[in-house]
């Protein structure tokens, strides 16, 4: 048994999470047929949102830095990171997150892409 806890313990200490920080991000629009019109980018613009990214192999969380709002979680489901509103993918140091947005007044949604450039 204490074997046993032992490689547990080693092997818990061997995976760690690696964290980002998200300076600037783009935001696209649904405009049909997979495609995407950019909306608003942090590059004309000054980001007034600073994100943490943490990434671990079961999961990735997405924190507003300085503010009360939930982080998001992504939990890792068929080789993809989910949760109920949308998708969160790794290239590199930059993660685009895939969800939507409803129209108010429409009772439709519209597809958002959002993709955050991190260090």
């Amino acid at each position: 048994m204490r074997k046993l806890l032992l490689v547990s313990m080693l092997f818990a200490s061997t995976v760690s999470a690696e964290t980002f920080t998200c300076n600037s991000f783009d935001v696209y629009q649904g405009a049909g047929n997979g495609k995407y019109i950019k909306v608003y980018d942090t590059l004309t613009r000054d980001a007034d949102i600073k994100l943490t990214i943490q990434k671990s192999p079961d999961k990735i969380v997405v924190s507003v830095d300085n503010t009360d709002i939930q982080p998001g979680v992504f939990m890792k489901d068929y080789n993809e990171y989910r949760n109920d509103d949308g998708k969160i993918i790794q290239n590199g140091t930059d993660f685009t997150v895939l969800t939507s947005a409803p129209v108010p007044d429409a009772k439709i949604y519209v597809p958002i892409k959002i993709e955050y450039h991190c260090k």
